[in-house]
């Protein structure tokens, strides 16, 4: 008898309905723990944010933001140098630190605020994770599928991945901006974060570790 194979329109709606029974049980550990974490975040994101925020201040303070941007409405793009940022690289220094210290990560790290910002301490390179888990339930309505790097971990690069990516990335783009909106402020230059290391203390930069 030749074995009869469910077409994919099926397999996706069993899935999701498997999917929403797990989300909505409310004995399912898992959730309750994804729940609490979610809590947590959304509770202590803007606070962190507040720390970077002071740090970034305390560097660029606002009245000399506020002197180029007098100029640059007298005289255009060349005084273009003031702009809203989201990521910063902090770096701090002591007097008995040597110059081959200063520039290992010990003493120098990048930090994104963004949805989609880099979680490994890196400036190149957006990520997703984060932002599927923020906006899982969101992501569901939707009919989105915040699991697919998870269910596709050991199998990367592949169509069923790359549909569900581009899915989820539709939706995610209605969402980040009133996300990042939240967490910028200004910043004074025109390179990469990296080359703009922003100075804090010793205890500042444990604070993010």
């Amino acid at each position: 008898m030749a074995r009869v194979k469910m077409n994919n329109e099926y397999r996706t709606k069993i899935k999701n309905l498997v999917r929403r029974s797990l989300d909505n049980d409310k004995g399912n550990d898992k959730r309750e723990t994804y729940l609490q974490h979610l809590e947590y975040t959304k509770e202590n994101y803007p606070i962190f944010f507040s720390k970077a925020k002071a740090i970034v201040k305390r560097s660029y303070p606002k009245e000399h933001c506020d002197t180029l941007q007098y100029f640059k409405s007298l005289y255009g793009s060349p005084c273009d140098v003031v702009a809203k940022d989201s990521c910063y690289y902090f770096a701090y220094t002591d007097n008995d630190m040597s110059e081959d210290d200063y520039h290992n990560n010990e003493v120098q790290k990048h930090f994104d605020f963004k949805l989609q910002g880099n979680l490994n301490g890196n400036e190149y390179g957006k990520q997703d994770d984060f932002a599927y888990a923020y906006f899982r339930d969101e992501l569901i309505q939707d009919e989105g599928n915040p699991d697919i790097n998870i269910e596709q971990e050991d199998n990367q690069n592949n169509p069923h991945l790359t549909k569900w990516q581009d899915k989820n990335s539709k939706i995610i783009d209605t969402l980040k901006d009133n996300f990042n909106d939240q967490f910028t402020c200004d910043v004074i230059g025109t390179s990469y974060c990296r080359s703009r290391a922003i100075a804090c203390t010793k205890e500042e930069f444990q604070d993010y570790e």
